[in-house]
């Protein structure tokens, strides 16, 4: 590799030098970052004990993330026989897990354990890189206590251990790896890190839209860094060359994943590249989703103007009060008796008026808040004339908070999938308020540890905020669903009847399946948990039929794949669409028609539970049907009972 730093001297200066590289933390000072992550340590272990056990749901979106790795350890070729929306490596690493610790939901907490570990250890190293370690401590904190283990809304999945979706947590990791690669890039020119850094765009592709996004974004960013770090004198070859290294790093992933399917899944080599890039492909048909009204609130488009007031109003009112927090900070330091008595004041307003903050809604203001440290940045690197070694580290991390926070544009928020979504954001933009705000009101010494110290507690309050609402939501999870390995607690039945659902179906479902020979089952609208539960697989790829899943002609799809391979059992159970603009499954012929004709023409219910009605949105209950050319006879059910 030519030795680029000594040709340095011979090249005439460029318009952002590149500086001496500055102190790691390592060299700044090793036992206080040792003590800082013990502490963070021992807060997540606090708030993991607190609410172990009590994560998933036990009808949305989690049981997909149980099912389909053990559908793979059984066999089964993921995308030729059973359905996923995004990219292949998730489920498969999953399975992985499942092969090593054996088949239980306990399994995959185990593993999330060790990602999150990895997941907070680099975020505060990050961070520490970028803007010093209180930055890192406080911004770590707000990620374990607002994002990791929360419990913010009425159903669960929403945390580290338990994620919605594994290609959100594994991203997160994957795009703090890339981070650390493409900084190490930009600094040196290293080809080991460019390849690294290949691989693990590469394998960003595999995952999820928004990680894909994220990743280009975040190497998009690298790349314009290298150019304006040699403007004057660019080292077109070099970059040709480290451009060719991370390309091929990047195409080891697509490689060996349609290799894989090819070779093991025995999928044509079309099939095989299809299946791999199936994350990216299905940005193609965004359209359908742009049009469906969950995706419009996801957005924040379905209000968009009030959404933006919002943003303003929280964002603005964040960083004025960060700003006049350090003004006057500063003020305070040289100013007479009358102005310390007037900042104190204003000080102890702002505290009592935080109180009366609605916590929940802070996600509104990151958007402005990152916006305000670009702004700060930009400033800073055209004074000092250079982009340094933490410049760097901020740039690149700031682009994937941002880019991460993209999907909820108009609807920031910390709690659903902002989880996940919102959490780089979260914790950068605790980073700049507590480390960049105060540098640019150029406070030093004992005044920035004040302005420190005064943020932190704002930070602290709503740190407090979440695990309060998050221990009032996880007190309500008595009820055990599921047995041994794979045992969690939903909520009590008059909380919401969900838990008691799946417990009642699943127990139903396996005396079923030993005393009937019952080897195929088929939930609606959605609950696949339950397939999980019994070990009993879907005779079609479909579980989940929301409008989106059977637009498209994925509708006519489904129907010609239940008459050549109807499943043994079909459970109709409670579970609220109206998130998708549907008042009632099956009171159209998007909504599920289709499905509940093939019901009512070959099967026959054998037994039920709760409401009579399961598809009434506003009650609880499930009904199984078996069909009538080989079924048991109507054992009866349970009577309605209170469900609320």
């Amino acid at each position: 590799m030519p030795n680029f730093m000594a040709k340095r001297n011979k090249r005439p200066a460029a318009v952002i030098e590149r500086p001496a590289r500055v102190k790691t933390p390592r060299a700044a000072g090793f036992w206080p970052d040792v003590g800082n992550l013990a502490v963070l340590a021992g807060l997540a272990i606090a708030l993991a004990y607190n609410s172990w056990d009590k994560w998933p749901d036990p009808i949305i979106d989690f049981g997909r993330e149980l099912y389909l790795p053990w559908r793979i350890t059984q066999g089964a070729v993921l995308f030729k026989d059973d359905l996923h929306l995004y990219g292949p490596l998730s489920p498969y690493l999953n399975s992985l897990f499942f092969r090593i610790g054996g088949v239980g939901l306990a399994t995959l907490v185990v593993a999330n354990v060790v990602i999150y570990a990895a997941i907070l250890g680099l975020l505060y190293y990050t961070v520490r890189l970028s803007w010093g370690r209180w930055a890192a401590f406080a911004s770590s904190a707000f990620f374990v206590g607002v994002f990791s283990f929360s419990h913010l809304v009425s159903i669960d999945n929403y945390n580290f251990l338990t994620p919605y979706s594994h290609e959100m947590t594994h991203g997160t990791l994957l795009l703090l790896a890339l981070v650390l690669a493409l900084r190490r890039v930009v600094l040196r020119a290293d080809s080991i890190a460019t390849a690294g850094a290949g691989l693990l765009a590469g394998m960003s592709l595999l995952l999820k839209p928004e990680i894909i996004f994220a990743a280009a974004a975040v190497t998009a960013t690298a790349a314009l860094l290298m150019v304006v770090r040699e403007f004057r004198a660019p080292r077109w070859r070099a970059w040709v060359r480290l451009a060719g290294v991370f390309v091929a790093g990047a195409l080891v992933p697509e490689i060996v994943s349609g290799a894989l399917f090819w070779w093991r899944g025995g999928v044509p080599p079309v099939d095989a590249l299809r299946f791999t890039n199936t994350a990216w492909l299905n940005v193609l048909k965004a359209a359908v989703l742009t049009k469906d009204p969950f995706q419009l609130a996801a957005l924040g488009l379905d209000h968009p103007w009030q959404n933006l007031a919002l943003e303003v109003l929280w964002g603005g009112g964040a960083v004025l009060l960060a700003g006049a927090l350090a003004w006057g900070i500063g003020l305070f330091k040289r100013g007479t008796v009358l102005h310390k008595v007037v900042v104190v004041a204003a000080v102890l307003a702002a505290g009592a008026a935080a109180t009366r903050v609605s916590w929940i809604n802070a996600g509104y203001a990151l958007p402005l808040i990152l916006l305000a440290g670009l702004l700060i940045e930009m400033i800073r690197i055209r004074s000092a004339k250079l982009v340094d070694d933490r410049a760097i580290a901020r740039l690149l991390l700031w682009t994937a908070a941002a880019a991460m926070l993209a999907r909820m544009a108009l609807s920031p928020r910390i709690f659903h999938y902002g989880f996940v979504q919102a959490a780089l954001a979260g914790s950068v933009g605790v980073a700049i308020l507590i480390a960049a705000v105060p540098v640019f009101f150029k406070l030093d010494g004992g005044a920035m540890r004040w302005h420190q110290a005064l943020v932190t507690v704002l930070i602290a309050g709503t740190i407090g905020a979440a695990v309060s609402n998050s221990n009032f939501f996880y007190s309500y999870h008595t009820l055990q669903i599921g047995n041994g390995p794979d045992r969690f607690y939903g909520f009590d039945q008059n909380a919401d009847a969900s838990g008691l659902l799946v417990e009642q179906a699943r127990a139903y479902l396996e005396k079923d399946a030993i005393d009937n020979s019952v080897h195929s089952l088929l939930v609606l609208p959605e609950g696949v948990m339950l397939n999980y539960l019994t070990r009993i697989p879907n005779s079609i790829p479909y579980f989940f039929f929301a409008p989106f899943v059977l637009a498209d002609g994925r509708n006519e799809d489904i129907m010609h794949r239940l008459n050549a391979a109807p499943p043994d059992r079909i459970v109709v159970i409670s579970r609220d669409m109206r998130e998708f603009g549907v008042g009632r499954f099956g009171d159209s012929p998007e909504h599920g028609q289709m499905l509940l004709e093939f019901i009512n023409r070959n099967y026959k219910p054998v037994y039920s539970y709760g409401y009579a009605d399961p598809l009434d949105p506003e009650r609880f209950g499930f009904a199984v049907f078996a069909n009538k050319g080989h079924s048991p006879p109507f054992q009866g059910g349970v009577p309605e009972r209170s469900n609320r």
